[in-house]
């Protein structure tokens, strides 16, 4: 009878692992949603864009001055993928700045195809640069997959043009050796 309780106590013992196990692997694939109106919001969106391809979504997450500088069809020749890809985004840090945020994050590229001695998969950090412009915000210079020039701030030339007045001459002095006595002089 007492080994029938033993085997009892393992057998339930066994069955709240196996539910911790399974309850913890669910809860471990969920994606934390951010705020839409937050800097992280608009880089989860922008990195859903990457994952389905969209192009036009993406671009949409572009500030206006981004927008200019980046093509919609270099935006797409960027995004084309191969179909066995994983793609994991870990967000690192946020730091935000009245109207400019800079958010980092953890990428992890997996292709599926890995070949001996690879494993298939690559980790990069990614910083996105973003501006807020009527209250949302957007990112301001893309590195990651696509790349935009950067603007271009005008330089100013400033150039000094000597003058046609002489230096004034500097008065000089000199010494001069004491005449020395001649010999047989007293």
């Amino acid at each position: 009878m007492s080994s029938n309780r033993w085997l009892a106590a393992a057998a339930i013992a066994l069955v709240l692992i196996v539910g911790a196990s399974i309850a913890v692997g669910l809860n471990r694939g969920a994606e934390t949603e951010f705020p839409a109106g937050s800097p992280e919001g608009t880089v989860q969106r922008y990195v859903r864009a990457v994952e389905q391809q969209d192009a036009n979504a993406l671009r949409a997450l572009l500030s206006p001055d981004a927008q200019q500088r980046c093509e919609l069809a270099d935006i797409r020749n960027a995004l084309r993928y191969p179909t066995e890809r994983d793609l994991r985004v870990t967000l690192r840090d946020t730091r935000i700045s009245t109207d400019r945020a800079e958010v980092r994050v953890r990428v992890t590229e997996s292709t599926g195809g890995a070949q001996p001695f690879d494993s298939g998969s690559f980790d990069h950090d990614e910083t996105f640069d973003l501006v807020r412009f009527n209250n949302e915000w957007f990112v301001d210079q893309p590195t990651w997959p696509i790349y935009c020039p950067p603007r271009i701030v005008p330089t100013v030339v400033v150039t000094v043009t000597p003058t046609a007045t002489p230096l004034a001459a500097t008065p000089t002095a000199t010494a001069t050796p004491a005449a020395s006595p001649k010999a047989g002089t007293p």
